[in-house]
């Protein structure tokens, strides 16, 4: 821990370092494995650690880890969350390394047993080790409105996925802070969508699709 973070906590919270730095979405047909080349991850510091939200699908179930690379750094998964309906598989999951150089970096994410379609990821950058808070929140299966309700303590962040198979763009309600940066159809009807917020509080954020194979997850990460 920095001596600045020292500092301030012994007269209260500090402010997170938290920033979004960068997302791709790959439109490939199937793949085991997805090769993300130059994704920006922000200033590098010695103590940034970047964290990875992925949404895919595959046809066949994967039940194991995905492994991932982030700038050539092997990343620790942190949460798997995987919904199936009508031989359809959805997932979201989310990776962390510390990675204190270079500002892009190439992320791989592999180890799949069966081609993924729609691979999507984003990155985020923070200034300590992330851990996820409790477990993720995940809503499937609806053509209503899939709500996630996620507290955020004060060196929290959260982060919402969303994976739809051959249905269309998202329609989210977003409250606080909360900011889309994927909303779009990655491969012939697997539209996903990745959100991010990092206000303090409770709050409940809406995602609906017109069809039953969608699902949403979302979950809570704090940082020290």
């Amino acid at each position: 821990m920095t001596l600045a973070k020292k500092l301030m906590m012994c007269v209260g919270s500090f402010p997170l370092d938290f920033t979004f730095t960068g997302e791709q979405v790959s439109n490939s047909t199937g793949s085991t494995t997805n090769t993300f080349t130059s994704v920006d991850l922000g200033a590098a510091d010695a103590n940034r650690n970047i964290i990875v939200m992925s949404t895919l699908i595959t046809g066949s179930t994967n039940t194991s880890a995905v492994t991932m690379t982030i700038g050539g750094v092997t990343a620790t998964q942190l949460g798997f969350e995987r919904t199936k309906r009508d031989n359809v598989n959805k997932y979201v999951v989310w990776h962390t390394a510390a990675v204190p150089t270079g500002a892009t970096g190439t992320i791989v994410a592999s180890g799949l047993s069966s081609n993924s379609f729609g691979y999507a990821v984003s990155a985020y950058r923070t200034l300590g080790t992330i851990s996820m808070s409790g477990s993720p929140v995940v809503v499937s299966d609806q053509t209503t409105a899939m709500n996630i309700t996620l507290t955020v303590p004060d060196n929290g962040f959260a982060l919402y996925g969303c994976q739809a198979r051959n249905g269309t763009a998202w329609t989210s309600s977003l409250v606080g802070n909360a900011t889309e940066v994927i909303n779009e159809d990655a491969s012939t009807g697997e539209y996903t969508a990745h959100t991010y917020s990092p206000d303090v509080g409770t709050y409940t954020n809406s995602f609906t699709q017109s069809v039953l194979n969608g699902m949403t997850a979302g979950a809570v990460f704090t940082v020290v």
